[in-house]
């Protein structure tokens, strides 16, 4: 949508705020409550807005001096792309950001910019639209110098939170700090960044004197030296939110490898870590070797004498996950238990998952004709990382889950099996993918469909 259409959506839904506040940017995002709310966050230079239509509808007005704390958080313990917004009397969470970073420096951007009441002027203002909606806004050019008028709006702490039927502002005190309490927590674990890592109020030192030089300029002119201002790379840094990144891209990648590494722990819940390695194979290609029809997986089952392999194609859930499901016949290498064994496979795709910069997937397990089957099940966690275009972070961790609790001898059993099982899989693994990634880097091919390849070690569950 062009900037024009948000900015009249940003008007008609928040008719109380000031005529003049200026939509600054808009992003989707979902609110937190029982539910998670669909809807959109709207920035302005003084107003924290949200909008979903879900129900009966939901819409917070919320003024950014009376905002005491603004934090990164993460959802489902390992997703970081939600933010915590705290007032003196509520706190939202806001979840399911497509680029949480870069909304975070906005938003925190302006919030500071009001607590040391710090205006935007006509050449940041621009600037910050036309990163965010390019350059093409749909305006007038008489929409556009309207917009450049410094405005004057109230500063007057208020907070409105309208759901069904449920309207009005609720008037606040000021706030008597501007943190929180280390004693108070939200149901989201916190990922609060350190001092060096908040982002400076958007604005520079100079910026009132940088505000008379430009009053008189026209809104295009304004645009225009952006443009020209770009090309010559002497574009002033404060005004770029996110001027670390070299392009749009790479600030899209750069964001997803910060935020996913951030998420990525090393929680107990998660299990054992098996692999945790870069390989000069992009995220795309990893994600395609790994959980689709791909020669490389292929190969890899036969060295593992699995056999009988069936799937399904990738589908999607209600709850917006894709997956898919595989049954295959597992080679024993243990004369007590057998020599085959039917299995089963649940793959799940997370859609928090950003296409080309990482992927989170987990795979159930289940084996069906071993002793004490019914008992335990395996399952693995796949965080495949963009580290550059060429080059990902594969992580593997795997744990052994129990359906229901056994008595200590069958527990020690299926441990000592299982353990030795999935230590020599994920050997063979990174074996394997090794040499894929020297094919590929090698022959700048599909190594694939190619024809000679050299033998391969190969083992055998032990279980």
């Amino acid at each position: 949508a062009s900037y024009r259409h948000r900015l009249e959506e940003f008007r008609r839904l928040f008719k109380e705020l000031p005529e003049t506040e200026r939509l600054l940017a808009d992003y989707p995002c979902a609110l937190q409550r029982d539910i998670l709310l669909q809807g959109r966050l709207y920035l302005s230079e003084r107003w924290l807005c949200f909008h979903s239509q879900v129900f009966r509808g939901t819409k917070i007005t919320l003024a950014f001096r009376d905002v005491v704390n603004i934090t990164r958080e993460k959802t489902a313990r390992w997703i970081p792309n939600a933010l915590q917004v705290c007032t003196a009397a509520e706190k939202f969470f806001f979840a399911s950001f497509p680029a949480r970073k870069k909304t975070y420096q906005s938003v925190f951007g302006m919030w500071q910019n009001n607590l040391s009441d710090k205006r935007l002027t006509c050449l940041e203002f621009w600037h910050m639209i036309k990163q965010h909606y390019g350059p093409e806004l749909g305006l007038t050019q008489e929409e556009m110098e309207s917009l450049q008028i410094p405005t004057d709006s109230s500063m007057q702490t208020s907070l409105s939170v309208r759901a069904g039927s449920h309207e009005g502002l609720r008037k606040l005190e000021p706030p008597s700090s501007l943190r929180l309490s280390g004693s108070e927590h939200g149901p989201l674990e916190s990922s609060t960044p350190q001092r060096e890592d908040l982002p400076s109020p958007v604005g520079s030192q100079n910026s009132s004197n940088t505000q008379n030089d430009n009053h008189n300029i026209s809104a295009q002119a304004l645009l225009d030296r952006l443009s020209s201002d770009r090309a010559s790379k002497h574009s002033s840094p404060s005004l770029d939110l996110n001027s670390k990144e070299k392009s749009a891209t790479e600030e899209s990648g750069s964001e997803s490898v910060e935020d996913a590494e951030e998420g990525v722990g090393s929680s107990d819940e998660q299990g054992r870590l098996y692999l945790n390695k870069v390989f000069h194979i992009s995220a795309n290609k990893m994600l395609e070797l790994l959980f689709s029809d791909s020669s490389f997986m292929r190969r890899f089952l036969d060295t593992r004498k699995i056999l009988n392999i069936s799937s399904t194609d990738w589908q999607k859930d209600s709850s917006g996950n894709s997956k898919r499901s595989l049954t295959y016949t597992v080679t024993i290498n243990n004369p007590l238990i057998g020599k085959f064994s039917a299995a089963s496979e649940t793959q799940t795709l997370y859609k928090e998952s950003r296409d080309g910069h990482y992927y989170l997937v987990d795979t159930e397990v289940y084996t069906h004709d071993v002793p004490y089957h019914d008992y335990f099940y395996v399952l693995n966690r796949y965080y495949i990382i963009r580290s550059s275009k060429r080059k990902c972070r594969l992580r593997v961790y795997t744990n052994v889950k129990y359906k229901k609790q056994p008595w200590g001898l069958v527990k020690s059993f299926i441990t000592k099996n299982s353990w030795g099982s999935i230590e020599d899989n994920f050997r063979q693994l990174e074996a394997e993918l090794l040499e894929e990634e020297a094919e590929l880097n090698q022959g700048g091919g599909d190594p694939g469909k190619s024809g000679l390849r050299r033998r391969r070690r190969t083992y055998s569950r032990t279980l």
